[in-house]
């Protein structure tokens, strides 16, 4: 059985699993514009801000890698979360079977870097405990600071593909200390 989030740290974020307390502030994240414009395309009601929650969740138990809560040190918020999932999405390229990245974070916290030390943090963790070489992502094409996060961190395009009629670009990064 698997154990759930691993706690991790960077300077600023306390990354840790998520809990039932987190769901006001989760549901505030995906209500808000700034946010659920790139992800959902649309706020989430109560009910499925929290079938989300016990999703992302849930993904450990069936994946043995999932999401964290992004915990703000100084204040004790829910920041953001970000991980990693397998969505088994409907996209070409098939992404099914690579562990997929993805991140999103409180209009308060957006601009700060906090996705670049998340994400930075996560992958270091992937690449010593996923066995995938690879993984992914997918970024809606109208969302230019996620862009430039995924090709921050060494993610390269490799397709532009509609999701849910959506463009999106599909980026995949190989596992540190890998070659092709």
């Amino acid at each position: 059985m698997n154990q759930g989030a691993p706690n991790l740290e960077t300077p600023r974020l306390r990354l840790r699993g998520l809990k039932a307390s987190d769901l006001d502030a989760f549901h505030a994240m995906y209500s808000d514009p700034l946010v659920y414009n790139f992800l959902t395309g649309k706020p989430l009601s109560r009910e499925d801000a929290w079938g989300r929650m016990l999703r992302l969740a849930g993904l450990w138990e069936l994946s043995g890698y999932g999401y964290w809560a992004l915990e703000d040190k100084l204040t004790g918020t829910l920041a953001g979360i970000a991980g990693y999932a397998e969505f088994h999405r409907t996209i070409v390229p098939s992404i099914t079977g690579k562990p997929e990245l993805g991140w999103a974070l409180a209009s308060p916290f957006q601009g700060r870097k906090l996705s670049t030390e998340a994400v930075t943090a996560i992958q270091c963790w992937g690449d010593g405990s996923l066995e995938a070489d690879e993984t992914c992502c997918i970024v809606a094409r109208k969302n230019a600071p996620s862009i430039y996060l995924a090709k921050k961190v060494g993610f390269q395009t490799v397709a532009e593909a509609p999701y849910n009629d959506v463009p999106h670009f599909v980026l995949l990064r190989r596992r540190s200390g890998t070659s092709d």
